[in-house]
């Protein structure tokens, strides 16, 4: 996916995100075909600006740097801490079929650090709301005050059901900062799924945990654009 890059600096200095000066595209994945569905592993994904047509190279550039900013770092910042770790990384890039304005990036994988006792998998996704030109945020998808105890009810009751006894969090405060987070999200035509790692929600022995969130269930907090991607009842 590494290309030509265009002239000058492409990376935006950083700061407050802005949309680019061109026109949003609006639930189309017309003329991205500069953004392939990516699957790299051990390395970053990157805009091939040789193929992105001119009116596109405003948008290109913004998605570029977010690309940039998403690169997954697999070991310690010295030599001494790399070798201590081993890492084993997966990165990839699609938009989502049910919300074609999304690009989504996800990395995924494990460490395993010296002495431990197993490795520790992971595994977080950084989302793209083309149409808009800028990173996707918790308003694109709720829109409407209320969204955020309603979601953690229900992943809680079905965490609780799952795991029984070995379910750890103390309170629902606790885990309403872990579920609210959109890196943690993923979605399809159907639900919003809610991901969590290694020993957030349980011991290691129960594994990472994911909890589907059929669309319906949250249909009163979408916004207008998700409600109608997903054909969602109001």
């Amino acid at each position: 996916m590494q290309g030509n890059r265009p002239p000058g600096n492409s990376r935006c200095p950083c700061g407050p995100w802005e949309a680019p000066h061109a026109a949003p595209v609006a639930g189309s994945t017309a003329g991205f075909d500069h953004i392939p569905y990516g699957h790299l592993t051990h390395q970053g994904l990157r805009v091939d600006f040789g193929s992105v047509p001119s009116n596109r190279q405003p948008l290109a550039s913004v998605i570029d740097r977010w690309l940039r900013d998403g690169s997954f770092d697999e070991g310690g910042d010295t030599e001494t801490e790399q070798e201590l770790n081993i890492a084993n990384t997966e990165t990839t890039l699609s938009f989502v079929p049910s919300l074609p304005f999304l690009l989504t990036l996800n990395t995924s994988g494990y460490s395993y650090a010296h002495g431990a006792a197993h490795p520790l998998f992971s595994s977080s996704s950084r989302h793209f709301n083309v149409a808009a030109g800028r990173p996707m945020t918790s308003e694109d998808v709720f829109a409407r005050p209320g969204w955020e105890p309603s979601l953690t009810t229900y992943v809680e009751r079905v965490l609780r059901k799952e795991l029984g006894e070995v379910y750890s969090i103390e309170s629902s405060t606790e885990l309403q900062a872990l579920v609210i987070d959109p890196t943690r999200w993923s979605f399809n035509g159907k639900a919003l799924t809610v991901n969590f790692s290694n020993y957030e929600v349980a011991p290691y022995v129960a594994g990472p945990q994911t909890v589907t969130v059929p669309w319906a269930v949250v249909a009163p907090w979408l916004s207008e654009s998700v409600r109608r991607s997903v054909n969602a009842p109001r």
